[in-house]
């Protein structure tokens, strides 16, 4: 690894395409769930991060930048949907 560059540059290249391919199967699980909850407001943020990843993998040349933005996108969303269900559970229903 020390005298070859381009082999510790192979391996991060495969490491970030598999996390990609994570994430896409994430992102196509969650933006499933999103067409049927009653998140609307976080729908197009969604759909925009699964088109962004979805067209990465045949790029060889990806950003860890992007790819680290576009889970800190997905990781405040989901503290906004758990912060929404805790609310919604906290609030008694009357019949």
């Amino acid at each position: 690894d020390v005298l070859n560059p381009l082999a510790r540059e192979y391996k991060s290249i495969g490491t970030v395409k598999k996390e990609v391919a994570e994430l896409q199967e994430d992102l196509a699980e969650a933006h499933k769930q999103v067409q049927y909850t009653l998140y609307p407001r976080f729908s197009f943020l969604l759909l925009s991060i699964f088109k962004f990843i979805e067209l990465q993998p045949k790029q060889v040349h990806i950003s860890e930048a992007r790819v680290s933005a576009a889970l800190g996108k997905l990781a405040f969303m989901e503290v906004l949907m758990n912060e929404s269900v805790v609310q919604k559970q906290n609030i008694p229903e009357s019949d």
